[in-house]
Order: C-alpha cells, then sequence, then structure tokens
C-alpha cells in the first residue's frame, strides 16, 4: 500500500493547508486499508483442506512465528459431517490440535489467530 505524501507549505493560510493535507491523507488511508483481505488484517496462520478422521485429533504446525501460541480458531469451511472442535492438548507455540468428535471424516479449512 503507497501513503500519501503531504505537499510541500508554500505559503498561504497554514490552516487550510493542513485541513486540505490531512482530509487527503485520510482519504487515501482509509481506501487502502479497506482493500486489505481478512488474512491481512489479522496476525494468523491458515491450514486447508485438512482431514481429520471420525473420533481423530490432528496435529497441526504452529506457523504464527516465535513463540506466540494461537489464541482462537475460525473453520472457514467443512465438507463431511464431522464435529470439529479443540483437541484435548493444550496449544502450544509448535503445535495446535484439532479433534473431530463427529461419527464421519471431516475436511476442514481453518485459520488460527494470535
Amino acid at each position: 500500500m503507497r501513503f500519501f505524501i503531504m505537499k510541500e507549505f508554500r505559503g498561504g493560510d497554514p490552516a487550510e493547508y493542513l485541513r486540505n493535507a490531512f482530509t487527503s491523507v485520510l482519504r487515501n488511508l482509509h481506501s487502502g486499508l479497506s482493500q486489505l483481505t481478512f488474512a491481512e488484517n489479522f496476525k494468523s496462520f491458515t491450514v486447508q483442506d485438512l482431514v481429520i478422521a471420525a473420533g481423530a485429533t490432528e496435529e497441526i504446525r504452529n506457523d504464527l512465528g516465535n513463540t506466540e501460541v494461537p489464541s482462537l480458531r475460525l473453520i472457514l469451511r467443512q465438507s463431511g459431517g464431522g464435529a470439529i472442535i479443540d483437541g484435548v492438548t493444550a496449544w502450544s507455540s509448535e503445535f495446535v490440535y484439532l479433534t473431530n468428535t463427529g461419527g464421519t471424516d471431516a475436511t476442514v479449512t481453518a485459520i488460527f489467530f494470535r
């Protein structure tokens, strides 16, 4: 995203110059921020098309980086009749866990957030 650079002040009314410059900056900032995707707005990682067998728990590598542990997750897409919950094992800076408590396999796409 490219940010607006204020024009050099070359005399005149300073209040009018600042009002016009800041209005332009805010307009450009609003325009740029509104074009960001959902994932670009949050520190997160996405797991796509993860198959979780009925009654199984899947260990998923934590891709947040550093030593951060995700605090929540959102299932973006799911096929199959499974019921997906957080695993019994605590999430760590290395892995997160999802469990399928349903009676059939499920394929999920999930996003994990800091």
